[in-house]
């Protein structure tokens, strides 16, 4: 299985919040890799209020994210070293 991207939505004021969110809704028709946000949660879930999307948001750590991919973690590049394990 293709390990999973970590995405940051760039400038919050700018466009990434909203392709990162419509991606995600069209990720399996664009035959799009696997996917998470590293972003803050309050601004993306009001983003998607916003935005009227039925978008499925749950914080999680890095292990986490990875373990919910099914696939085991080989390494990380983590903004929080200590999250590296």
């Amino acid at each position: 299985m293709t390990r999973p991207l970590a995405l940051t939505v760039g400038e919050p004021a700018g466009i990434g919040p909203d392709i990162t969110l419509a991606a995600w809704l069209q990720r399996e028709e664009l035959k799009l890799p696997p996917f998470y946000l590293l972003a803050d949660p309050q601004f993306i879930a009001a983003r998607t209020r916003h935005l009227g999307l039925n978008v499925p948001l749950a914080n999680v750590t890095p292990d986490e994210a990875v373990a919910a991919f099914g696939i085991e973690r080989a390494g990380c590049a983590d903004v929080d070293p200590s999250g590296c394990r």
